[in-house]
C-alpha cells in the first residue's frame, strides 16, 4: 500500500474517535426525539387544515405516505395514538397546533444544524435572531413543499387521466412515468 494512504484500521480509528468527539450519539438521539416530539402537533395541525379545506382523504393520504416511509420500530408503537388523531376533528386548534408545530420543528432543524457543523466542523457565526429565522424559514419551507407534494400525489393521477382521454399518444411516448 502506499504511505501516503491510510489503511482501513486508521479510518476506523478515525471514525469512531469522531463520532464521540463531535457528540454524534447524542445528538442523533436528540434529533431522533425531535422527530417524534413534532409528529403529533403536526399530525393536529394537519388534519385541523384538512378539516378547513374539506378534504380529509387528502390528509389521510399523506399521513400514509408518511407513515410508509418511517421505520416500523417507530411507528407501531405509538400507531394507535395517531389513529386516534386522525379520527377525531379538531377545527378550533388550528393556531395552537400551528405553533407546536413550527416551534417543535424548529428544534429538530436547530439540532440537525449543529449536528452538521460539528461533522464539519464549522463554527456558527450568526446571530441567534438570525439562527431562529432560517430554523422558521426552513420549517415553513418544508411545510410549503409537503403540501405541494401532496396535492400533487392528487392532481397528478387526474391530469395523467386528462392527457391519457385527450392525447393518448403522449402517455405511451413517455411509458417511464408509469414505473
Amino acid at each position: 500500500m502506499s504511505a501516503g494512504l491510510p489503511t482501513i484500521v486508521d479510518l476506523g480509528r478515525e471514525a469512531v474517535r469522531r463520532l464521540f468527539a463531535d457528540e454524534a450519539i447524542p445528538l442523533a438521539g436528540n434529533i431522533a426525539f425531535r422527530v417524534v416530539f413534532s409528529l403529533f402537533p403536526f399530525l393536529v395541525f394537519l388534519t385541523t387544515i384538512a378539516g378547513f379545506i374539506g378534504n380529509e382523504a387528502l390528509a389521510q393520504r399523506v399521513v400514509s405516505f408518511l407513515l410508509s416511509v418511517a421505520p416500523a420500530q417507530l411507528i407501531d408503537p405509538i400507531a394507535p395514538e395517531i389513529r386516534s388523531i386522525l379520527t377525531i376533528r379538531r377545527t378550533g386548534l388550528a393556531g395552537i397546533a400551528a405553533l407546536l408545530t413550527v416551534w417543535s420543528a424548529m428544534g429538530g432543524v436547530d439540532c440537525l444544524r449543529v449536528a452538521l457543523n460539528r461533522a464539519y466542523d464549522l463554527k456558527e457565526h450568526r446571530s441567534i435572531g438570525k439562527l431562529y429565522a432560517v430554523d422558521i424559514l426552513f420549517v415553513i419551507g418544508s411545510v410549503a413543499g409537503l403540501m405541494l407534494f401532496s396535492t400533487l400525489m392528487i392532481f397528478a393521477p387526474v391530469a395523467i387521466n386528462v392527457i391519457n382521454a385527450y392525447a393518448p399518444g403522449v402517455r405511451q411516448s413517455l411509458g417511464w412515468l408509469d414505473t
